[in-house]
């Protein structure tokens, strides 16, 4: 797997900088989708990429299908989201896939010499996999609603672009072609900022993430480690995953700009919001608003409908729903699971907190009151502390988890 800081990435960058400027706006598109290919491969291998390149191909004869007209494009989509999203949380499944393989390479002995063993290991580590079925997912619904239509290369630009390729930030089909469309040459701004951002991105990643991820609770002992060492290594996780993940979307927006294009934002200081559908709001971003538009909007809508509820009491199932679903997204375990239901539930909470509180006071009166220094302050210091309890279930099994938080809260 390719790393943001090693000597491949930035000959790549480099290389596609000085190229798609020589070229010029007649084949620009050809020389970014020819790098972005390269790039595929270099990140995983050859037959990952032919793999996913005849995959993306069907899902864009499939989008075209799904704009005609006909009963049986609904079935179609559901069908191509289903096989999508397996395809998705499958790969996360290592064992699985690695057995699976041992068998048929078994079976067949060619199959070794074809790499499938190569090809798993590869392919499970799920290298673009998860946000390649995000973006996919963005194409077919949109293809479903009549939104746009996209070129067979504006489409593997959308789904290859290599700054974006491994971990977002997730953009939507019509404004990617938009901006691919509008695409003008970077200016020595441009380059500059770019670059700024690009730097910063490799110094939270590579400096302040990698210095304080020795001392996470993914490096501590549940059941043997102190109360307060145990809070210290939570909190020291919440600034390692931030740091971490944010750096990396700073590398991408900082290599985006310097080629002219500008990916949307996906991180707004979450660690200061106030709530926890603030946090989300300002946490990974194009992942979060995703989830609010493909996932809760429609089935906050098809609860209401279906049960006759009002919006205030339809959006706790949907909110669950969504956060199970987002949890499940980052992995097949019941770890990921119960964090994403953790969420669920703060973001419910959330939600009931703030119309009691609106009926109780007022809405002048409440407005008032959220403007206070002090209540912001609460706020942030509760939201931060939920946020970071959740982060127990991201990083350990299930039971480390339960001996962890008991031994933080004193109970053991």
């Amino acid at each position: 797997m390719i790393h943001f800081n090693s000597l491949d990435f930035l000959l790549l960058c480099s290389l596609a900088l000085l190229l798609i400027r020589a070229f010029g706006e007649a084949r620009r598109k050809t020389v970014l989708l020819s790098f972005c290919g390269l790039f595929t491969i270099v990140a995983t291998n050859e037959f990952v990429f032919v793999a996913l390149l005849l995959f993306s191909i069907v899902y864009w004869r499939i989008g075209h299908v799904l704009r005609g007209e006909g009963k049986g494009r609904r079935v179609l989509l559901w069908g191509a989201l289903g096989l999508l999203w397996s395809l998705a949380v499958l790969s996360s499944r290592y064992d699985w896939m690695q057995e699976v393989g041992e068998r048929l390479i078994g079976a067949a002995p060619v199959l070794g010499t074809l790499r499938l063993r190569s090809f798993i290991v590869v392919w499970s580590s799920r290298v673009g996999v998860s946000f390649l079925a995000l973006r996919l997912t963005c194409y077919l619904v949109d293809a479903t609603f009549q939104r746009g239509r996209l070129s067979l290369m504006d489409f593997l630009l959308y789904l290859f672009y290599f700054p974006a390729f491994i971990a977002g930030p997730v953009d939507r089909p019509a404004g990617f072609v938009a901006k691919i469309d509008s695409w003008s040459s970077a200016t020595w701004r441009d380059l500059g900022e770019g670059f700024e951002r690009f730097v910063g991105g490799l110094f939270k990643k590579f400096v302040l993430a990698d210095l304080i991820s020795s001392y996470t609770i993914a490096e501590l002992s549940a059941g043997d480690t102190g109360v307060i060492e145990l809070w210290l290594g939570l909190f020291a996780y919440s600034l390692y995953i931030y740091w971490d993940f944010s750096g990396y979307t700073d590398i991408a927006l900082g290599v985006g700009r310097c080629i002219g294009l500008q990916l949307p934002e996906n991180f707004d200081r979450p660690y200061s919001k106030s709530n926890l559908t603030d946090f989300w709001n300002s946490w990974h971003m194009s992942f979060s608003f995703w989830l609010r538009d493909y996932v809760f909007a429609p089935t906050n809508l098809a609860i209401g409908r279906r049960w006759l509820l009002p919006p205030m009491f339809a959006a706790v199932p949907a909110l669950l729903l969504t956060m199970l679903l987002c949890g499940l997204w980052h992995g097949y375990a019941a770890g990921f699971l119960i964090w994403g239901m953790h969420h669920g539930v703060g973001l419910s909470s959330h939600r009931i907190y703030q119309r009691w509180i609106q009926n109780r006071l007022g809405r002048k009166r409440y407005r008032q009151l959220s403007k206070r220094r002090a209540y912001q302050r609460l706020g942030q210091l509760v939201t931060f502390i939920y946020v970071s309890v959740g982060w127990c279930w991201f990083v350990w099994p299930v039971d480390r988890a339960l001996v962890g938080l008991a031994r933080m809260v004193g109970l053991n």
